[in-house]
């Protein structure tokens, strides 16, 4: 929010699709477990865990001319994939006993 340099399409297109590939997943996981297929269940969670983590790895691509701004909005950010993370952590490990 108001910043003076604009993110390129491609790391703003990336950003959005890797959030959204995790959020597909983690719905796609959540049926299969509902079905009790914990197998696949796992498979889908650890594509979310995975595209968790190139969130993360694409989030500190961005820029902001402020760089106190961006510093608060990494933590804040970081913090909050972090936790749908160790969701997805623990759930592997339950599907998995």
């Amino acid at each position: 929010m108001h910043n003076r340099e604009q993110p390129a399409p491609n790391l703003a297109w990336s950003y959005c699709a890797s959030l959204a590939d995790s959020e597909r997943n983690c719905a796609l996981a959540a049926s299969s477990l509902d079905l009790g297929d914990y197998l696949l269940g796992l498979c889908h969670l650890k594509r979310a865990h995975a595209a968790l983590n190139e969130s993360m790895r694409l989030n500190r691509l961005f820029t902001h001319h402020s760089k106190k701004i961006f510093q608060e909005y990494l933590e804040e950010s970081d913090l909050r994939m972090h936790d749908l993370r160790e969701i997805c952590l623990r759930v592997m490990g339950d599907c998995r006993r």
